[in-house]
């Protein structure tokens, strides 16, 4: 128990030195192709424009809800495009 603990302790730590170090040099830029923005986000095709969804998955006009309120339900949403930021290359 306490080595699952030390693991996620130092996991959030090299992550927030990673924060740290490259939110300074992000641009502050909207992305478009990589967020959500309602109203009419759904095509009248019932597509996400830039996103695949699948699943139990439910995409509306101001949002997508991953799964309904029932049991066993699940689904998921994934980006088309590969997120490019040259700031964080190494």
């Amino acid at each position: 128990m306490l080595m699952l603990f030390e693991m996620e302790f130092l996991y959030f730590f090299i992550l927030s030195i990673f924060i740290q170090f490259t939110d300074a040099n992000l641009s502050k830029r909207f992305e478009y192709k990589h967020s959500f923005k309602g109203p009419h986000l759904v095509q009248k095709d019932r597509t996400v424009p830039f996103w695949t969804y699948v699943g139990n998955a439910i995409a509306s006009d101001d949002f997508v809800r991953l799964a309904p309120s029932l049991k066993s339900q699940r689904g998921l949403i994934w980006n088309k495009l590969p997120v490019e930021f040259p700031q964080l290359g190494s």
